[in-house]
């Protein structure tokens, strides 16, 4: 079988250029914080910013946040601040007055690591027993990881010797089957019967069990990917914090705060204070700092923090910049502090942007099917393995998913670093193939896992909109939407065909070798029909909603959607009938009322 031919384009092509500028800064507010959680986790008075404020007469008292399930806080009795203590929980909220006058009102956090070590046993690492650094962006594609994060590429790649996968493919079209894939190493649904959100099979507990603790953070409640959660899903969860952070300061309704990040992102603000921020601090380097905690508070014992940024990238792409020094920053200080001789890190994404207008043009299309995915691994694991160091690089050149990483973080668990036996191409090929064994370079997006929607390893044609087989792969692909909302036309309306705005006659890179009819180096067989995969982008009525689908298309009467209906343009409030939890729905529902 031939090899996949991975696309090849230029980060700064043209074709993209409008789609990119420099964000002004990210404005918070100028104020200094009258307490602080120091580094061995004592609530004390900031004395450089007290002394400054001018206050005298402070009388502050602190509350801790309780997690009331996975949608909801409440506070604690308050106790007054008498002396530096150490509180024993993650997230505190502290008032301070100075002549009855609220003058403080804020959250803060650090790492409760005495209650964990009283309650497990913690293993220690070393050589062998590495640990895990998972940091995640959402809608980070390697070309925008190139463009709006270039500090944090290129210190990976230059000061660590990360390896940046540019053969990184998505598997599902959102967050929530590629983090599955991710996180668990499978598809979730039908390969995981019986199991729900508390009982779901995800990596970090595979670490857990063996004697690490544990870390996992998103930072929008909203749109988080996994909610619902009984019981924490880690011995360290920071969704209350945010949670927290809504309820004392109360945010405006989605669609406003939307509307004035959309104006911030194009340099035109109505407020002083950006949306990004919570208080006097971007909500990423919230996030980052408690990731610094979690890694410094556990010293040398076995560790696996899991972050997924959702928000500051998930809808504006420009603002990735923003994250991009700090990012660089904290990998700066893991490896300044020698967290890295025995310890992984994973930079990674879902997918790319997905209701971003860089989506229709041929290099934003392929691109967002592209998510980063950057590996660091300790030196002295490549010294010691370097046939890892062989593999990983001939990987960073091969079609790779997030099914592989999966198996990477499980080879490293299992302490596999071994020269493992070769993965026989004539045989079955697995699904999920370790980035520590060399994946095969034949490999397809079907032997991947990929849907052939989402397969980087073709080439397209323009042809003609007017042609009479667009219209009907038009049609049809109006048909699928409305067969998904067809139980809930009470509130959402049936869609028709407004405009197809572009069609492409899909094409594999191989061509078929008739003269030997068989599988060779350089050939791929395939048939008349399967050259017939049209890739179409429509908008409908009345929501307005433009959406891309591939299509097989053998006749009017013979078509099959490959993948799933992708939506390119942002749907607003359009669905706000839907509830949160059937997000998928939300993409396509245009709501009646």
């Amino acid at each position: 079988m031939s090899p996949c031919v991975l696309p090849q384009f230029d980060f700064y092509d043209s074709s993209i250029a409008n789609f990119f500028w420099k964000p002004d800064p990210v404005k918070c507010e100028p104020w200094d914080a009258l307490m602080l959680i120091d580094s061995d986790g004592m609530l004390q008075f900031n004395s450089s910013a007290v002394k400054a404020s001018g206050y005298d007469d402070l009388k502050c008292v602190y509350k801790k946040v309780v997690r009331v399930g996975d949608f909801n806080v409440t506070f604690t009795e308050e106790t007054l601040f008498k002396k530096p203590v150490y509180i024993p929980h993650d997230i505190i909220y502290v008032q301070c007055k100075q002549n009855d006058k609220l003058v403080y009102d804020n959250l803060h956090f650090h790492i409760d690591y005495k209650s964990i070590l009283q309650q497990k046993h913690l293993g220690t690492e070393n050589q062998d027993e590495l640990s895990i650094y998972m940091f995640g962006l959402d809608s980070l594609s390697h070309l925008l990881a190139e463009r709006k994060m270039p500090l944090t590429m290129n210190y990976l790649r230059d000061n660590l010797g990360a390896y940046i996968l540019n053969g990184y493919t998505k598997v599902g079209d959102n967050s929530h089957p590629n983090l599955v894939a991710l996180y668990t190493g499978t598809t979730g649904g039908s390969e995981l019967p019986g199991v729900n959100i508390d009982t779901m099979p995800f990596v970090w507990k595979n670490f857990s069990a063996k004697g690490y603790v544990d870390m996992y953070c998103e930072d929008w409640p909203s749109i988080a990917t996994f909610t619902n959660f009984t019981v924490p899903p880690a011995h360290h969860y920071f969704r209350p914090f945010f949670l927290a952070a809504e309820k004392i300061r109360t945010q405006s309704i989605r669609n406003v705060r939307r509307l004035l990040l959309f104006l911030e992102h194009h340099n035109f603000r109505l407020k002083d204070v950006s949306f990004l921020c919570f208080g006097n601090t971007p909500k990423h380097q919230l996030v980052i700092d408690y990731y610094k905690r979690f890694i410094e508070s556990y010293g040398n014992k076995k560790k696996i923090a899991v972050s997924f940024l959702n928000e500051i990238g998930h809808d504006f792409l420009n603002f990735y910049e923003h994250g991009d020094r700090d990012t660089m920053e904290l990998f700066k200080w893991m490896k300044a502090s020698k967290k890295l001789d025995n310890g992984v890190i994973v930079l990674y994404a879902d997918h790319g942007p997905r209701y971003s207008e860089i989506q229709n043009t041929g290099i934003g299309r392929v691109t967002s099917m592209m998510p980063t995915l950057a590996i660091y691994i300790p030196q002295q694991i490549r010294d010691r393995f370097p046939h890892l160091h062989a593999n990983l690089m001939k990987n960073t050149e091969r079609l790779t998913t997030p099914f592989d990483v999966h198996e990477t973080l499980m080879d490293i668990l299992n302490k596999n670093f071994q020269v493992q036996k070769p993965v026989d191409i004539h045989k079955s090929i697995p699904r999920g193939i370790s980035l520590f064994r060399e994946i095969p370079e034949s490999r397809s997006c079907n032997q991947a896992g990929i849907p052939e929607h989402y397969c980087p390893c073709y080439s397209s044609k323009y042809i003609d909109i007017k042609d009479p087989v667009v219209k009907e792969v038009s049609l049809y692909i109006v048909n699928k939407i409305n067969h998904i909302l067809e139980h809930d036309f009470h509130r959402c309306a049936k869609l028709t065909l407004n405009t197809t705005h572009r069609a492409s006659l899909v094409k594999s890179n191989f061509v078929r070798d008739k003269a030997v009819e068989e599988w060779s180096l350089r050939t791929f067989v395939y048939t008349s029909s399967e050259d017939r995969r049209y890739l179409i982008a429509i908008d409908t009525f009345p929501s307005k909603g433009k959406f891309e689908a591939t299509v097989q298309y053998n006749g009017k009467s013979d078509m099959k959607l490959l993948g799933d209906i992708s939506r390119i343009n942002k749907y607003g409030n359009q669905s706000s009938c839907i509830p949160d939890i059937r997000d998928r729905l939300k993409l396509y529902c245009f709501c009646i009322k």
